[in-house]
């Protein structure tokens, strides 16, 4: 029931001259005969006293103060860890039996004043026992999330304890109990385990590459362990080991890398009759064979502490080779320089005021493969854009120190929360004093500082000449960015970043179709549905909506499958589910201004197996969590005990109370009072004839 309360604005004490108002009103109509009888017209005085009273009444400001209580019953959250690991220790006569002893436990709850709710560790059917992963401590955060605002009472995890994704469910602070129910099996079978799996995602065509296979060995001593691998399929190599005492054995192999494509590799043990788990005993690999590295060559006039910087940045991608050329220095043969077969080129301080590569800048800039030039105290400032760098000075006389403001408008370098927290507190560039013309048609990516004043001077800014992507960096110093970097964090993640994406992109040459359709990664895993990604342009290379693509997805086994979907604004990714592991070719096709267009590529997809690597329960860790949470441990097994503790649970019931305040004029019951009350007394006097 609601608490009611009448307030007023002003003093109560009114209300007495509100009843004399009435009164005097009242009388003053009714004191005289009027033609009917006594009893009508103390009546209709009433009715006139309490219609008068009432109305001066809501002059002093009546509220109407109400508080209404609700109960909240406490709630015990039930995870379910319903991976496939606890799948293998529950057969299938004992699926019903724990979905039953749930249920059964729910309604007892409720008579103890809970709500019991039962929830999937994967989000899925709690009693399907399927997920492909385990991840008790996100389970654990998902559900204080899901009842941040409810009357949390107790978690109760049923589960082996576990876990092979996320953290471990120890370090997730809870705000309540956290009890376990442990179900498994905590015995350590004899087993071979392929534990891990070591190897470079990226090999090149005709060299070798190295695979290495870890494996943890459980109870079979003095046992020969064989390891084979296959290349797509094919045996290519067998290596024996005794196990001897040893709990953990390594096998290391060289594999050819024959032909550009992916590479499945399949490494198996041997079976021992004693294992009762098999599925751990094979692991799948992928490599890319690609072609060669891209190369990038740097052409400076003199050795510069920059060209350490960048070498070290571009050199962290193993698909990068970095080329160098300072004259008289370090020279590339005249050769290799004619017959330049190389992605990128980035010339330091070159052009150059002494004129040592002056005739190289000229002859390399003129070949059409992408460049970045980088300004420096050795180039020739007033002299630019005779040598063909598209930058004029309205005056030159010295350097100032500059800094780097990210382009919030330009979004085609994508730099991460790392340059950013880099950019704030690293020392200046030195960049030529003044102001300068560049072209219009050009993607700044770095504006210039001076302190604390950013100016519309670009600091990193790209353009194309000619179909081919150039860049410009204004300054020298990206060495200093680098060293401050690592001497504050230990790592130079934010200008090696914007160095690579920087390279990355003028050593990507453009893409000029109309149409395309690409996975948005190149590996997926199995668990996973694979995205792919549609873009479709008109002849001025404005994206266009509304085409309707075919796509082709062929797997490794020869399987085909067809797929359609059409584009649409806010709409352009087209999901592919249930596709099992292995590598898949793909095409689509498409009609763009009546002529038909086609793509293709390839992906992979990846076998996440990772609940049969380990099917031994971890009891201590579930013991652990309880304890460290204020809750109990037991065993499935021990149901009666499960039931004993849960009732042992005491329901707090938490009060919510909602307070009102409405004017009493508001009310629609007192306007219908007043309406009432008018009525009555009119259609009285109506029907006695007195109007």
């Amino acid at each position: 029931m609601p608490m009611k309360q009448l307030t007023f604005d002003y003093s109560p004490a009114w209300l007495l001259v509100c009843l004399l108002v009435g009164l005097a009103y009242a009388w003053m109509l009714y004191s005289q005969r009027n033609g009917w009888s006594v009893w009508i017209n103390r009546m209709l005085f009433g009715l006139r006293w309490i219609l008068v009273f009432m109305l001066s009444m809501f002059l002093l400001g009546p509220l109407l103060r109400q508080t209404l209580r609700s109960f909240e019953k406490p709630v015990i959250a039930v995870l379910v860890d319903n991976s496939r690991s606890v799948g293998h220790a529950i057969d299938s006569a004992q699926l019903r039996v724990v979905e039953n002893q749930i249920n059964t436990m729910a309604d007892n709850a409720r008579s103890l004043g809970f709500q019991l709710d039962v929830i999937g560790l994967s989000g899925d059917e709690p009693y399907q026992f399927s997920g492909p992963q385990s991840d008790l401590a996100g389970g654990l955060r998902e559900i204080q999330e899901r009842y941040e605002d409810s009357n949390l009472a107790h978690v109760l995890i049923l589960s082996d304890g576990l876990y092979n994704a996320g953290i471990s469910p120890l370090y997730t602070p809870t705000r309540v109990p956290v009890s376990a129910i442990g179900v498994g099996d905590t015995i350590q079978h004899p087993d071979i385990i392929i534990k891990s799996l070591s190897y470079n995602k990226i090999a090149y065509e005709g060299n070798r590459f190295p695979l290495r296979a870890e494996l943890a060995i459980h109870h079979l001593p003095d046992k020969d362990i064989a390891v084979s691998v296959a290349v797509n399929g094919k045996i290519v190599d067998t290596q024996k080991q005794n196990a001897g005492k040893k709990t953990f054995l390594t096998f290391d192999f060289k594999l050819e890398a024959a032909a550009q494509g992916f590479l499945k590799l399949d490494v198996q043990t041997a079976p021992d009759s004693q294992e009762s788990n098999l599925k751990n005993n094979h692991a799948s690999a992928f490599v890319e064979v690609v072609a060669g590295k891209k190369k990038i060559l740097i052409v400076s006039s003199s050795p510069h502490p920059d060209i350490k910087a960048l070498r070290a940045a571009i050199e962290k991608n193993p698909n990068y080779e970095c080329l160098l050329h300072i004259p008289g220095v370090k020279e590339l043969p005249a050769g290799t320089l004619n017959n330049l077969n190389v992605d990128l080129i980035i010339f330091h301080q070159s052009p150059d005021v002494t004129g040592k590569t002056n005739e190289l800048f000229r002859t390399l800039s003129a070949k059409k493969i992408p460049y970045w030039v980088i300004l420096g105290k050795q180039s020739p400032i007033r002299s630019l854009s005779q040598m063909g760098v598209p930058v004029q000075y309205e005056s030159y006389g010295q350097w100032d120190e500059v800094f780097g403001v990210a382009n919030s408008a330009e979004s085609m370098m994508g730099l991460s929360e790392d340059f950013n927290a880099m950019a704030g507190r690293v020392p200046p560039l030195h960049s030529p004093f003044g102001k300068f013309s560049f072209p219009s048609q050009s993607h700044v990516v770095l504006w210039q500082r001076i302190g604390n004043v950013p100016t519309n001077r670009p600091l990193l800014w790209f353009r194309e000449e000619e179909g081919i992507r150039v860049g410009y960096l204004m300054a020298e110093g990206i060495w200093s960015w680098r060293l401050h970097e690592n001497a504050i964090t230990g790592k130079s993640t934010g200008t090696d970043e914007l160095i690579a994406k920087t390279v990355q992109y003028l050593s990507t040459r453009n893409d000029r179709r109309r149409f395309r359709v690409f996975p948005v990664a190149d590996e997926f895993s199995d668990a996973e549905p694979v995205v792919f990604e549609s873009q479709v342009f008109n002849a001025v290379y404005e994206p266009v909506f509304g085409n309707q693509i075919e796509l082709s997805v062929l797997s490794d086994n020869g399987k085909k499958s067809d797929y359609s979907f059409t584009t649409s604004p806010g709409s352009v990714r087209y999901p592919v589910s249930g596709l099992p592991q292995g590598i898949y070719q793909y095409t689509a096709t498409s009609t763009v201004e009546g002529k038909q267009e086609r793509t293709s590529g390839r992906f992979l997809v990846r076998e996440q197996d990772l609940e049969s690597r380990n099917l031994t329960a971890d009891f201590g860790l579930l013991r652990q969590l309880a304890r460290q949470s204020g809750g109990f441990f037991c065993l499935y097994s021990d149901w009666n005990q499960v039931k004993q503790s849960v009732e042992k649970i005491k329901p707090v019931q938490v009060i919510h109370a909602e307070e009102t305040v409405d004017p009493l004029i508001n009310l629609k019951w007192a306007f219908f009072l007043l309406l009432g009350l008018i009525t009555i007394e009119w259609l009285t006097r109506k029907w006695l004839g007195n109007y």
